[in-house]
């Protein structure tokens, strides 16, 4: 929904890492293969093209997205830094993502949690906005919160996340006691923005 399209992953790390990429309220857009790099390696051209280039807002981040016994593989630990070095003289940040990261067992959890909710019905626009004023008057803190206060269930809750309009930490176990935010929205047509802040 954030890009607006069907994106296609290389393996089934890439495919959780674009989903992680939907979810997290940081990630603003996001693209699948998104060039070649041309970088210099013990002075020769070497050229790759890249998994992931993602824009947070704190700038554009170049993702290689690999299992962690590829990554530390002794070619692949050469050429990271040379990567990252080449990339940064553009402005753009360098990171390779592992298992480790994007699988990591609570985070991954949370992700799929909100996936696997992502159909469930979602309250009216009118509605949208009572939940939206309740959150910014403090009414509304966490889900149980949310749940007493809005009349909503927990599956609700999560495709309203699902759809930009809540937003959580997903580094942490989705329970009644997870505090909810707004959400930054979705420019998209069944859309998720009730009104400008």
């Amino acid at each position: 929904m954030k890009m607006q399209r069907q994106m296609r992953a290389n393996s089934s790390i890439e495919f959780d890492n674009l989903r992680d990429c939907e979810l997290d309220p940081n990630v603003i857009k996001f693209v699948e293969q998104p060039a070649w790099l041309t970088y210099d390696l013990a002075g020769r051209k070497a050229r790759h093209k890249g998994d992931t280039l993602v824009l947070t807002r704190e700038g554009l981040e170049w993702q290689e997205i690999k299992y962690e016994c590829e990554a530390c593989l002794p070619e692949n630990e050469v050429r990271w830094p040379e990567m990252g070095r080449a990339l940064n003289s553009m402005g753009i940040s360098f990171r390779v993502v592992t298992e480790r990261h994007i699988r990591e067992r609570v985070r991954l959890a949370t992700v799929r949690a909100i996936w696997e909710n992502r159909l469930s019905p979602v309250p009216s626009a009118q509605d949208r906005i009572a939940i939206l004023e309740a959150i910014e008057s403090g009414a509304v803190k966490t889900i149980s919160h949310l749940r007493s206060v809005c009349a909503i269930e927990k599956p609700t809750v999560l495709a309203l996340i699902r759809r930009g309009f809540l937003a959580i930490d997903l580094n942490k176990p989705i329970s009644d006691q997870t505090e909810v935010r707004r959400g930054v929205g979705l420019r998209y047509a069944a859309g998720t923005r009730v009104r400008s802040s």
